[in-house]
């Protein structure tokens, strides 16, 4: 187009076609409320997608991953990408556009004296928003055994969260594959309590979210 809106030349991509597949996100380390993929900042997110199944075996296809300025550009066989930790904001109330795309390519030659080249095509996307937060910080801040030989476990979260509580004897195992032993819920002020009932001579404890 001309400066005054006249068209000036025209370009035909032979062979132009839209993916046959429409992008879909389908697991993330976060969860999607509505249309919002809510991700804790503050830790490595795996973000994965569906199958782009017809992109061109010469690689001139591209998938895209779109969050406001920042940009993935990825061969067409990837499903998946992990965002490293504090690569995105962690202000909740700064919420990021993003945009999945499934972009088929064609090469082309301007047939005008200037012979430009370089790819044009077309894509098909799914839109959402992200959600960043910080992880809230829990601490355990008192283990006290009581008269009738239970244990008591104080600490402070984030208000109005579920906690998991796991236990070990000896500390060999790493915590995330023992079981839980119990749950508490924090109050509004961010102060829980747990009280193991079966805690037996030795015990080191490890409350986690959820």
């Amino acid at each position: 187009m001309t400066p005054n809106g006249t068209l000036s030349r025209s370009l035909s991509l032979a062979g132009a076609d839209y993916p046959a597949d429409a992008p879909l996100i389908v697991s993330t380390t976060g969860g999607f409320v509505a249309n919002d993929l809510y991700l804790d900042a503050t830790i490595d997110n795996v973000i994965s997608w569906n199958s782009f199944s017809d992109f061109s075996r010469q690689t001139r296809d591209r998938i895209a991953l779109i969050l406001n300025s920042l940009t993935f550009t990825l061969s067409p066989d990837r499903t998946s990408i992990t965002i490293p930790a504090y690569s995105l904001p962690t202000d909740f109330y700064s919420p990021l556009a993003g945009e999945l795309q499934f972009i088929k390519n064609r090469e082309y030659i301007d047939p005008t004296p200037e012979m430009r080249s370089g790819r044009a095509g077309k894509l098909k996307f799914t839109d959402f928003g992200v959600l960043t937060f910080p992880a809230p910080v829990l601490t355990i801040n008192s283990v006290t055994h009581l008269p009738n030989g239970h244990v008591r476990i104080t600490g402070t979260t984030a208000a109005n969260h579920l906690l998991s509580v796991r236990a070990s004897r000896d500390m060999v195992q790493p915590f995330r594959i023992l079981p839980i032993i119990g749950t508490a819920m924090s109050d509004g002020s961010g102060l829980f309590v747990f009280e193991d009932d079966q805690p037996g001579l030795k015990r080191f404890y490890r409350a986690t979210m959820p």
